[in-house]
């Protein structure tokens, strides 16, 4: 999430590496997610909510799915704001992929 006057308070990362053959997935894909977050501004990464992930070697496309989860806390207080971003990917045999994030 970034402020108007371009701070990033946090953000959430996916990454997949696949192999295709030009029709299908060729081994099993590698996944990754890393959320990062300005924790001196009080936000904080919480881990993940929800993850999944289908399909791969020898189909004709790879999805995974992640659901992250922030908090904005400050000293001596109760957290004040929360944010559950999620990322959708899908990768195809052919080489081409298509996303979706949301805030």
């Amino acid at each position: 999430m970034r402020l108007p006057w371009g701070i990033t308070l946090w953000s959430l990362v996916s990454e997949t590496e696949w192999c295709y053959d030009g029709t299908l997935i060729d081994g099993d894909p590698a996944w990754s997610v890393e959320g990062r977050s300005k924790t001196c501004l009080g936000w904080y990464y919480r881990g993940n909510l929800n993850e999944s992930e289908s399909g791969g070697d020898g189909q004709t496309q790879y999805f995974d799915y992640v659901q992250g989860y922030f908090e904005h806390c400050l000293p001596k207080l109760p957290c004040l704001e929360f944010s559950y971003p999620t990322i959708r990917k899908w990768q195809y045999g052919d080489g081409t992929h298509r996303y979706e994030a949301m805030k």
